[in-house]
């Protein structure tokens, strides 16, 4: 459409098709920043080293292709623009080589030598081993999904389309990056996208059909705004909020995505440009000439839609308290548990206590997800409120999840939408897996910054295997210290 508008040949053309290239033009750069957090490295140093990667002059090196060698090594002439593992396996090893600088060097030239050690041996090092490697990974799982694809797009659609959210579940999608960016900057277009779509699509409709047939006020509030919110291509309130909380509309919704992903395949449906797929970037998947994929990506993603929303009601799915019957029988079993072992939980942060109806995220405050607390914190940092397992840290840093050892599931979520940030702010102290003490720092998180953007910083503090739980009892409207009482579970 845009060739009709403007004229290609002028500079208007020219600088806003650069300027739509930029991002992924240094896309090392982009990504070194959120590295150097999830990785506690110095942003700064992180950045020179993923300058390094697509400086003019090293480009220049690339484009001559004479030999170039490194103390007598040969260098492996790469392109590094637009990837994505070799700058994240490089700040990775950069931060473990900038901690022992850190742990040897005096406290006087720390500062001025750690870095400048730092970069001396960790832009040779990317341009002789972790660069040549990122790049065979990345080229690995770039051609397996090709090969796929080649082989039959039908299928790659089946599976795309079907397993696209169960990789969001486990966060491995991103993965997936370095085949879409590369698409994008070798053919002009992205497969890949054109399927994924579906799976988007497929999970909104299941939130819908939740919607239509559930009789809980609160569980009909929570899937009509996450199907709403599916379609614009944010599904983690559908999957998390709704679908694989209940199980069965999350498998509905992937079998509805691998249909529609099978005929978006059928359709060689592609994108144009990098989106998200939802309704505001439909025009991404349209140019002029290739109609028919566009309308085959309309067909995959309807059918995506309304086949996840028809099997989730036809399907059906367990009411979890949505009836009177259900809630009389659970407040049953709680009185009968006068015995019941009661588990105390302290705060993971300062600050003032709030019911979690009050918090300003539906999801959350409709307790889909679990019952607990919100606080308003006074200071930017969390600790363990108990013995356990950090089993999820996310690389953003906005979250974490722990199972302590009474098996209570325990998320605690800095601040409202904060993952929209990408990390800005928030320094994890802690990887998955580990195992944390009550009191051990988690997270620490800049509350001005997070304000200055214009996010809510209530930090959520919930048990999420509420199945497990017969009740819990909130100490809501109090200011607390760290590790003081807010909640009381009833097991």
């Amino acid at each position: 459409m845009a060739e009709n508008l403007i004229d290609t040949t002028g500079g208007t053309y020219q600088i806003l098709n650069f300027i739509s290239w930029t991002a992924f033009t240094f896309l090392p750069v982009l990504i070194a920043v959120t590295a150097s957090k999830k990785f506690n490295m110095n942003t700064f140093v992180a950045l020179v080293i993923a300058c390094a990667l697509v400086c003019p002059d090293y480009i220049a090196m690339v484009n001559a292709g004479d030999p170039v060698y490194f103390l007598g090594i040969r260098v492996q002439l790469l392109s590094y623009t637009s990837s994505v593992i070799p700058i994240i396996l490089s700040i990775w090893i950069a931060s473990y080589v900038q901690r022992f600088w850190d742990k040897v060097l005096p406290t006087v030239v720390r500062n001025l030598l750690s870095p400048m050690f730092t970069i001396t041996i960790m832009v040779p090092l990317t341009l002789l081993a972790c660069g040549p490697v990122g790049n065979a990974i990345g080229g690995a799982i770039g051609g397996a999904y090709n090969f796929l694809y080649g082989l039959s797009p039908i299928v790659a659609g089946l599976i795309v389309g079907g397993l696209w959210e169960i990789l969001v579940i486990f966060g491995v999608h991103w993965g997936i990056t370095p085949v879409t960016v590369g698409n994008y900057a070798n053919l002009g277009y992205d497969t890949f996208t054109g399927l994924q779509a579906s799976a988007v699509f497929s999970q909104a409709g299941a939130a819908l059909g939740v919607f239509l047939k559930t009789k809980d006020k609160d569980m009909k509030g929570v899937s009509l705004s996450a199907a709403i919110t599916g379609l614009f291509g944010i599904t983690e309130p559908a999957i998390y909020g709704v679908n694989l909380r209940l199980k069965k509309p999350m498998i509905c919704g992937c079998i509805a995505g691998a249909v529609g992903g099978a005929i978006g395949g059928a359709f060689r449906a592609v994108s144009w440009g990098y989106n998200m797929p939802g309704i505001a970037t439909l025009p991404a998947y349209f140019k002029a000439g290739y109609e028919r994929q566009f309308i085959g990506l309309l067909i995959s993603i309807l059918v995506a839609f309304v086949l996840g929303m028809v099997l989730t009601m036809i399907v059906g799915f367990e009411e979890t308290g949505a009836d009177t019957d259900n809630k009389l029988t659970t407040d049953a079993k709680a009185d009968a548990k006068t015995d019941a072992e009661e588990i105390t939980l302290g705060s993971p942060v300062r600050g003032e206590v709030v019911n979690i109806s009050e918090v300003k995220d539906e999801v959350f405050a409709s307790k889909a997800m679990g019952d607990g607390v919100g606080i308003c914190p006074a200071e930017g940092k969390i600790y363990a409120p108990c013995d356990g397992t950090a089993e999820t840290v996310f690389e953003t840093g906005h979250a974490v999840g722990i199972t302590d050892e009474n098996g209570l599931e325990l998320l605690i979520h800095i601040g409202i939408n904060t993952v929209e940030l990408n990390g800005k702010g928030f320094t994890p102290h802690i990887e998955q897996g580990a195992k944390v003490k009550k009191g051990d720092l988690l997270v620490e998180f800049d509350l001005e910054e997070i304000k200055k953007a214009g996010y809510d910083t209530t930090v959520i503090y919930i048990v999420t295997n509420m199945d497990d739980v017969s009740g819990i009892t909130t100490e809501a409207g109090k200011q607390v210290n760290v590790a003081e009482k807010v909640m009381e579970v009833r097991k």
